[in-house]
């Protein structure tokens, strides 16, 4: 990402050009109409924008400012499609229930009861190995970074109590490992910037009569991750050789960090956490059960209205004088930077779908020497490596927005024809593109360990390399199988 001033002023200039220009300049060619030259164009400068800028916002504003002038949609018909969508009011809402969920305090508590079991006593790997399942599990809620900074802290309060240096390789491991159990704050499929690729992909599926399924995003993040975590355990033990026995003596009542947190939940946060799982139970009944007797009310509701109704009913009800949920403190928390890229992304990949700017036809014609006749396998194999090791050197959202528009189409085609899973190779779009610790260009997280005094970079790119190689192994085996087993 460029950081000089000059720099990125000249390539936001240059972006404006081309996501203004474009269509002007260049004429129709072969399927492609003059409104899909316009949208070629803008998409071409807004990816320009968030690889080279990082300036979310500002490509994601002009962008829908672009699709209105040349034509694609009228103003009130973005600002429909944007704000009125789906794919928005989901993230808006359930992002502020679980802005009010981590405000209680219920997250530092589930991680304290994971950590305190007694079957983990003793047991140095399975005490790892819970370690990293808890920091996947609170940062589906408290984000990425916050829960990065949490679960480090609890780190460094082991490393004290057992006694191991700072430059120990367990503690350049552990940093490594914490860091990629962070990638649950990708595991929901209707909050996180993961929106932004869904929404896109939700476009181009629906051109397929197709939709885009949050369970299957949902099981396959989980078990992707949850399995390359054990197997990334297991390597600790048995392919690095990790001195492990300051661990196995490891008395975690003496761990500080956890001193702090209380051993039990109060009846707000059992409120809250009974609310939000229900709301989670209804999703999954009513996409795996649509037609099951005695729930039709809560079907015809759909994904978003369930949140909706549960968060206003909180709010009527206090404990200790307050609502259990305060609509107004939550919602001044919504990221609408993210709002606005999941609103132009949608649209962008709606209209670089539809047939009738030629622009799918023409990609589908590029590209199908390469993907015409590969085999799902392949296909899933040759992603998952491009994209987790490409995204170590560039921003992740554009290279998965590149992968939505160029290889979903033949991905879309497999299931109308063979019943595989569309939805399956989209998680792993996603997955795989935020995978990046080799380089602070890879991620807008990735600089939270690099700048770490436990961790340098021959070790990352000797040890760290041998990782990422394992993650692509696992990642290749379980996309392939899930795409024949998931919807």
């Amino acid at each position: 990402m460029v950081k000089n001033k000059t720099a990125i002023y000249i390539i936001d200039l240059i972006a404006v050009l081309i996501i203004f220009g474009f269509g002007m300049v260049v004429a129709p060619f072969g399927p492609v109409t003059d409104i899909g030259v316009s949208i070629l164009g803008i998409f071409i400068g807004v990816i320009l924008l968030t690889v080279l800028t990082n300036q979310m916002f500002f490509a994601a504003i002009l962008a829908m400012a672009a699709m209105i002038i040349c034509g694609y949609t009228t103003g009130n018909d973005a600002i429909v499609s944007w704000l009125g969508s789906s794919t928005v009011a989901t993230f808006i809402f359930v992002s502020a229930f679980c802005i009010g969920l981590k405000e209680t305090g219920a997250m530092s508590i589930v991680a304290k009861k994971m950590m305190t079991m007694k079957a983990i006593k003793g047991r140095p790997l399975l005490l790892i190995y819970v370690l990293l399942l808890t920091t996947f599990v609170i940062s589906m809620f408290l984000k990425f970074a916050p829960a990065l900074i949490l679960m480090f802290s609890l780190l460094e309060s082991i490393r004290d109590v057992c006694g191991y240096e700072k430059n120990d390789s367990f503690m350049k491991f552990m940093m490594l490992g914490i860091y990629m159990a962070c990638m649950g704050n990708y595991a929901l499929p209707f909050m996180g910037i993961q929106l932004t690729t869904i929404g896109m992909a939700n476009s181009v599926m629906g051109e397929y009569q197709l939709a885009f399924s949050n369970l299957t995003y949902f099981l396959t993040t989980v078990t992707l991750l949850a399995l390359w975590l054990l197997v990334y355990t297991v390597m600790l033990g048995k392919v690095f050789k990790v001195n492990l026995k300051p661990l196995r003596d490891l008395d975690v009542a003496k761990v500080e960090s956890l001193k702090e947190i209380s051993d039990h939940f109060n009846k707000r946060q059992i409120i809250l956490i009974i609310a939000f799982f229900f709301c989670v139970a209804d999703l999954v009944v009513t996409s795996v059960w649509p037609h099951l007797p005695g729930i039709g009310a809560l079907t015809s509701l759909g994904a978003i209205w369930i949140w909706l109704v549960v968060i206003a009913v909180l709010s009527i009800f206090k404990v200790d004088d307050e609502p259990i949920l305060v609509p107004q403190a939550i919602l001044k928390d919504t990221m609408w930077v993210v709002v606005t890229m999941i609103g132009a992304f949608s649209m962008l990949g709606s209209a670089m779908a539809a047939e009738e700017y030629g622009i799918r036809t023409w990609i589908v014609q590029l590209i199908s020497p390469i993907f015409g006749n590969m085999s799902l396998p392949v296909m899933i194999i040759l992603v998952v490596v491009v994209i987790t090791f490409a995204t170590n050197f560039l921003n992740g959202l554009p290279l998965t927005l590149a992968c939505v528009a160029s290889v979903l189409p033949f991905v879309c085609q497999m299931q109308v024809e063979r019943g595989v899973s569309a939805t399956v190779m989209v998680t792993l779009f996603g997955i795989c593109a935020n995978l990046a610790y080799l380089t602070a260009t890879g991620s807008v997280y990735s600089s939270l360990i690099i700048s770490r005094e436990e961790i340098d970079a021959k070790w990352l790119w000797t040890k760290g390399l041998i990782v990422l190689a394992g993650f692509m192994v696992v990642a290749s085996v379980v996309g392939i199988i899930l795409s024949y087993i998931l919807p």
